[in-house]
């Protein structure tokens, strides 16, 4: 089974950034694609002890950077009138530049070629800290400024056995797949795995009539992903299709498939969360939930697309 990221999972922060005020049962994945979040457990002295996340509709975000360094500031009033501030910096090693991956052995004041890291708010900072962070997506301008960063850390403070875990976006959406699959799926194998921008490598492009041809690579795998709408029709978000392949008027079309392994035929079933297309019809960005059987089995194959959506 795959190991959630360090935020990935955590359902306590705020939807509509109101800072400390988190609101339960709000999903990470809602935060916005520009956010400073971070989650801390009791005793830990930067965060102290809440969760708490928060965006440009609420909070002043912004962004100093180079092609090695990233400083995030955040300032402004909650929803309880309380001033906060925020700090959060990440750098790569001497004479490097920053890129997806994950930086080890990261100091507040690096020595050698350790990266930096140095989380502060609220009048409270680390003298000495530890950690790493991991970089999901990451891109700059000619200029070399980043313009795209999704960005998680684990800092301990102070040689404290407690971590404040963070997460630093900047016009980053979701971009991963994830996979269970049930012992006797031919595709899938049985396994359960993650793919985020740290490892993997993905695509979208369009197929066919109004179809779409989405790529996975990563640890090892490559994986395809074949949809298209019903014959004649259009994906639409917010709907739910039975699936074969090809595509009848009945059916949308689905074959997911890799390596070396597809099924013939697959059935399923797929709903469109999200999707979106350029004024030319093509595409851009999907959310996508998916369940593939093998040749009429009952194993199934269950597995979320999420590109920019």
């Amino acid at each position: 089974m795959f190991t959630s990221k360090f935020l990935r999972k955590i359902t306590a922060l705020s939807c509509v950034a109101l800072g400390a005020a988190a609101l339960a049962g709000c999903s990470r994945d809602d935060l916005p694609a520009t956010s400073f979040s971070f989650s801390s457990p009791a005793g830990e002295y930067i965060g102290q002890g809440v969760n708490a996340s928060y965006a440009p509709s609420a909070f002043k975000v912004s962004v100093q950077s180079t092609s090695a360094d990233v400083i995030m500031n955040v300032s402004g009033t909650n929803s309880s009138g309380v001033a906060e501030w925020w700090r959060a910096r990440i750098s790569a090693p001497a004479g490097q530049t920053l890129h997806t991956g994950t930086f080890t052995g990261a100091q507040r004041i690096p020595t050698g070629l350790a990266p930096l890291l140095d989380i502060s708010g609220d009048g409270r900072g680390c003298n000495a800290d530890t950690g790493q962070f991991t970089i999901y997506q990451f891109k700059t301008d000619s200029s070399g400024n980043v313009v795209q960063l999704d960005a998680e850390a684990k800092q301990y403070c102070d040689n404290s056995p407690l971590a404040l875990t963070a997460e630093l976006r900047l016009n980053a959406k979701p971009m991963d797949l994830t996979l269970t699959s049930d012992a006797g799926d031919y595709v899938g194998q049985g396994a359960s795995k993650a793919y985020f921008g740290d490892t993997s490598t993905f695509g979208l492009q369009s197929y066919g009539s109004n179809g779409v041809n989405y790529s996975a690579s990563g640890q090892g795998d490559n994986w395809r992903a074949l949809i298209t709408p019903p014959a004649g029709g259009q994906l639409t978000k917010g709907a739910t299709y039975s699936t074969t392949w090809p595509a009848d008027a009945n059916n949308a079309g689905l074959d997911f498939f890799g390596n070396g392994r597809s099924c013939d035929p697959p059935t399923g079933s797929l709903t469109i969360n999200d999707i979106q297309r350029d004024v030319s019809g093509n595409v851009t960005a999907l959310n996508a939930t998916f369940v593939q059987h093998c040749e009429n089995t009952t194993a199934s194959l269950h597995g979320t697309i999420r590109y920019n959506a």
